[in-house]
């Protein structure tokens, strides 16, 4: 196992990793920590043929000393793990399952009930007017 290095966050550059490792491996298999790249950078990996696991952050076994948080570190603990096939997936949804449909530009309707209506909070609590309620304390 071997570090490899850092790439900058764009779809070209991902393309280019992924062609150079291709053409020196048979099988790849991509993992990264669950976090703000979204469900894109799968996407793009899955599309070139590729597995990707995205690994749930609280659920990455760590060692109780191990505090010190490099994105080097990282990366070679996360091939460790999937190696050795510790690591838990999160699920990835489709594109059809966010809240825009992109080929037609609109909103898709959401699911779910709608929100009920609480009532006012002097409905709410037993406390006659001008005495302090518990949660007035409470930060």
């Amino acid at each position: 196992m071997r570090f490899v290095g850092e790439i900058e966050n764009s779809a070209a550059a991902t393309a280019k990793l992924v062609r150079n490792l291709a053409a020196k491996y048979d099988r790849l298999t991509f993992c990264y920590e669950a976090g703000p790249a979204g469900y894109g950078l799968h996407r793009q990996i899955e599309n070139l043929g590729h597995g990707c696991v995205i690994a749930a952050p609280s659920l990455i076994p760590k060692k109780p000393g191990d505090r010190v948080k490099t994105n080097r570190r990282d990366a070679v603990s996360l091939a460790k793990l999937l190696r050795a096939n510790e690591l838990t997936a999160v699920w990835v949804a489709d594109q059809g399952f966010h809240g825009t449909d992109s080929r037609a530009g609109r909103a898709t309707p959401k699911l779910g009930m709608h929100r009920r209506h609480s009532p006012p909070a002097k409905a709410r609590t037993d406390y006659p007017r001008g005495r302090y309620r518990p949660t007035d304390f409470w930060s």
